[in-house]
């Protein structure tokens, strides 16, 4: 069955990969080893046994450091073709990794980015609920959600549905899967995506983030029947969500 309009991967895009690394094992334990990568190096995130993102060098004037999700697609080139259509911009030709896959980095028409890509390995889906430690979401905050969730509907064959819990968000499904969801940027935030890992006890991981030099961006907010949201940034300054499930 295809996986398409799942996520597939998650990168961190920062100017100092190893203050990063530093930064993010102590705050979820994760365990990171630098691999080689053409002339530079990447560095590969586990969770427990579980692979689950990468870190890579990225310095470039007027972008901050970011995460970006990447997203299945059965056809990359077709996928950036879709997001031409629809207005984004392909801001990064699609491109063959060596025995990892094909991806192209897309901007939606307000310049939010995600990654289309088809594994040259695929891999079963896994149904099981996220542990502390494992990416658990992930959430567009745009300036125009109308635009948006045309363009991702087109490019990735996301339906945007109303959430019952807060009429200001928004529910991007791929079948009959859950993979986003969309709200309203605050005025003057630019529009971007915004990934979120699950945390055992949120005071707790916002302690350790102030400790290893984050900053806490959105202290805790309730989400009904789910569970408790911040949102911080990190020592290099890309921002990450924080979730800890309602029990």
């Amino acid at each position: 069955m295809s996986k398409a309009g799942t996520i597939a991967w998650r990168e961190l895009m920062s100017p100092k990969p190893e203050d990063s690394e530093r930064f993010y094992s102590e705050l979820f334990a994760w365990k990171i080893k630098a691999v080689p990568f053409g002339p530079t190096t990447y560095r590969l995130v586990d969770c427990g046994p579980k692979q689950i993102a990468g870190i890579m060098q990225f310095e470039k004037a007027g972008v901050p450091p970011y995460w970006v999700s990447y997203v299945n697609v059965d056809d990359v080139d077709a996928a950036a073709q879709r997001a031409k259509d629809a207005g984004g911009v392909i801001a990064n030709e699609c491109m063959d990794i060596p025995n990892v896959g094909r991806f192209a980095v897309l901007l939606d028409p307000m310049n939010a980015v995600t990654v289309a890509f088809k594994s040259a390995n695929p891999s079963p889906e896994s149904s099981e609920r996220p542990v502390p430690g494992e990416f658990c979401w992930e959430q567009t905050n745009t300036t125009d959600p109308n635009k948006a969730a045309a363009f991702y509907e087109k490019v990735y064959g996301w339906k945007a549905t109303g959430f019952d819990a807060d009429p200001r968000i928004k529910i991007f499904t791929a079948g009959d899967k859950q993979v986003a969801t969309m709200m309203q940027a605050p005025p003057g935030v630019p529009a971007h995506w915004l990934t979120y890992v699950a945390v055992a006890k949120l005071a707790d991981a916002r302690d350790r983030v102030k400790r290893l030099g984050g900053k806490i961006m959105v202290d805790e907010i309730p989400v009904p029947k789910m569970g408790l949201i911040s949102v911080i940034q990190d020592n290099v300054g890309a921002a990450l969500g924080l979730f800890e499930a309602q029990m």
